[in-house]
């Protein structure tokens, strides 16, 4: 193992210790961050009961781990035994690293604690949405719903307006089947709608959706997260959603859906 990825074993025991599921953002920074290993140093050289190190040197004291994605500490998690360390292990992490910023869930209350241990300046970024309020849906008979094709690529991102990375990433949803179109009866695109599966064999599925520039302000936002609440409801599956804080359209859209929040991303930086 060389920090690329957190112990299976670890990640697993993180996961199962947030109250409600992993937020999309946050798991592809996951996915693309690094790893950093914590260590007990109880008695070793540092004597403060942690220390951090990218690489596995003896896997027997690995007692935690962080994840480093997009210049913060993304993820954090210690076993339960050594808990008395928290605060001496992410000490660790952030010395470690020289990173000067966390991003913490509001329900993820291991690093919620570890993040607040240090004097920090703290702002909400996002809000996460994990309850449905009102798991109605309406079709409109005007409205026709599909699958995306990958023939639709290019119409898909004429009206992204910056949703997407790149092409590439309309691609991979097309390929999985989980972008759908929205159009008006003669086949204008109205906007898309994005189902995707958070954690492997988890239910939580996060629900996105983008409107096409021209359509914007009509609560077709609202009618796109609706419907795919109502899909995801429907397979057996829990809709999920998480907005920037400074966007007060999806916040709106997806509270007119039926969702609520109680939950926001909070972000430490020291």
């Amino acid at each position: 193992m060389d920090g690329a990825r957190p112990p299976q074993v670890l990640r697993q025991g993180y996961l199962a210790s947030l109250a409600h599921p992993q937020e999309l953002y946050l798991e592809n920074l996951v996915q693309a961050g690094r790893t950093v290993l914590v260590y007990d140093d109880r008695d070793g050289d540092g004597g403060n009961g942690a220390v951090a190190r990218d690489r596995a040197v003896d896997r027997d004291r690995i007692v935690g781990y962080a994840v480093i994605g997009g210049e913060a500490v993304v993820e954090f998690f210690l076993a339960p035994d050594v808990l008395a360390a928290l605060p001496a292990a992410f000490a660790a992490v952030l010395d470690h690293t020289q990173v000067g910023r966390a991003l913490c869930k509001t329900f993820d209350t291991l690093l919620l604690t570890a993040a607040a241990s240090r004097p920090a300046h703290t702002s909400t970024a996002g809000y996460l949405f994990r309850e449905v309020r009102d798991p109605s849906f309406t079709p409109d008979p005007d409205v026709v719903t599909r699958i995306g094709l990958l023939a639709d690529l290019d119409a898909v991102w004429s009206i992204q307006d910056g949703f997407f990375d790149d092409r590439g990433e309309v691609r991979q949803y097309l390929d999985a089947q989980s972008l759908f179109l929205y159009e008006a009866g003669g086949g204008e695109l109205l906007g898309c709608g994005i189902l995707t599966r958070v954690v492997p064999g988890d239910t939580a599925v996060d629900v996105g959706m983008v409107v096409a520039p021209s359509h914007r302000r009509r609560g077709l936002g609202s009618y796109i997260v609706a419907d795919l609440k109502d899909r995801c409801l429907r397979a057996g599956n829990r809709p999920i959603a998480g907005c920037d804080s400074a966007n007060r359209a999806s916040r709106r859209a997806l509270e007119n859906a039926g969702f609520t929040t109680a939950h926001s991303l909070l972000e430490f930086t020291y």
